[in-house]
């Protein structure tokens, strides 16, 4: 008894699968020959004279990056699906259930109507055809239609780089109709999951930059010709600073400990210090010509400006001070003691130079004084008495 009832249910179940097999088959035909005749017209929006088209819209994010402060403008892969009514497409009476739904490839969503979206301030965009064109749909029996994109947008992002290296930056991914005013096409964001990330990526990894979250709302903006309805996705990401303290905050810092050296060195070791100075001064300017630090769509002084000038400043002080050591490095600023010998019948004058003191007699020990520029004959070994001259 329990084999029948289980070959009955068998028999039963694979009845149940064919005859939902014909309808779908039998919709999906119903469907494309509705396509192919001329009660169809993918020329003219649903509901052609009467309510606004609802457009509802999800982003399931797949990557983010490159970022460019230097071109200001982000790259973003994500798949994009776009949920709206089309009655024309109404096929219920086929017998299906509404969860159910036909899928069809990129060639069906070419010749149905579909709302002409574009992305606001997109510089490029694409879709991924890897080996065939990423794109398909899905049509509820009461006409419910959904398409789904993968693609790649790169737009612009306007950034505010008054805090560079320690900025965050909103950049902001807008959805609207180029033609369809919003008494045609009003957009909104999908009830379920609008926005997500991609099961397949933990984290987002962005070079230069560390993503933050995301937030999503709606719109309308105003042109000379009408109002436009919009959904906007809005991307928040936070600069990292690591790489500028390896490439730049930290070769400054040694660089200025490096021009300080020159005060251990001792002050008549001219070509050392002149030698550390100039190198650390050049060195300090090959590092601020750098393209890591400046750019000519900066407009604003950064806080990296700041510290690099100070550092600057730093490095040539310590050449500055150099040059006062060397300047003011001569006899006539200071007093330094005569040395005055016999050497046979000649005086000998020691460490000083003619001109650079004042001309005041030398005293010998025995009462005997003559001039800076005179010659004295006398006995060898007789010690001239020091004398400090000013």
């Amino acid at each position: 008894m329990m084999i029948l009832r289980i070959f009955v249910a068998i028999l039963f179940n694979g009845y149940t699968i064919s005859s939902y097999i014909n309808k779908q088959s039998q919709a999906a035909q119903h469907l494309l020959s509705s396509l192919n005749n001329k009660t169809y017209d993918k020329l003219l929006r649903p509901f052609f004279g009467g309510k606004a088209v609802n457009v509802n819209v999800s982003v399931v994010i797949d990557g983010i990056g490159p970022v460019s402060h230097q071109e200001m403008e982000f790259t973003m892969d994500f798949f994009f699906r776009q949920i709206w009514q089309d009655p024309r497409l109404n096929y219920s009476n086929e017998g299906l259930s509404q969860d159910h739904y036909l899928q069809f490839g990129a060639e069906v969503s070419d010749r149905i109507w579909r709302p002409d979206t574009y992305f606001l301030s997109a510089i490029h965009t694409s879709v991924h055809a890897g080996g065939s064109r990423n794109s398909l749909i899905r049509i509820w029996p009461n006409g419910k239609i959904m398409v789904s994109e993968r693609l790649r947008v790169t737009s612009k992002c306007y950034m505010k780089l008054s805090l560079f290296p320690l900025d965050t930056q909103t950049c902001n991914l807008l959805v609207g109709s180029y033609g369809f005013a919003e008494v045609d096409i009003s957009y909104d964001w999908y009830a379920s999951d609008p926005v997500s990330l991609n099961n397949e990526i933990s984290r987002i990894e962005i070079p230069q930059f560390t993503f933050l979250r995301y937030t999503r709302c709606i719109g309308t903006h105003k042109l000379s010709t009408g109002n436009y309805s919009y959904a906007r996705l809005s991307i928040y990401l936070k600069r990292n600073i690591e790489v500028f303290i390896v490439q730049v905050y930290l070769p400054a810092a040694l660089i200025v400990i490096i021009s300080w050296v020159t005060f251990w060195v001792k002050r008549n070791a001219v070509p050392a210090r002149a030698s550390i100075g100039v190198t650390a001064v050049l060195t300090m300017m090959t590092l601020t010509a750098g393209g890591v630090l400046r750019d000519p769509r900066f407009t604003d002084v950064t806080p990296l400006d700041i510290y690099i000038v100070v550092c600057f400043m730093y490095v040539g002080g310590a050449l500055i001070e150099f040059a006062f050591v060397g300047y003011f490095d001569k006899p006539r600023f200071y007093k330094r003691p005569i040395h005055a010998y016999r050497n046979g019948s000649v005086t000998m004058i020691m460490n000083n130079d003619a001109g650079d003191f004042d001309q005041k007699p030398i005293i010998f020990s025995n009462g005997e004084q003559i001039n800076c520029h005179q010659t004295i004959n006398s006995d060898v070994g007789d010690e001239v008495q020091n004398e400090t001259q000013t």
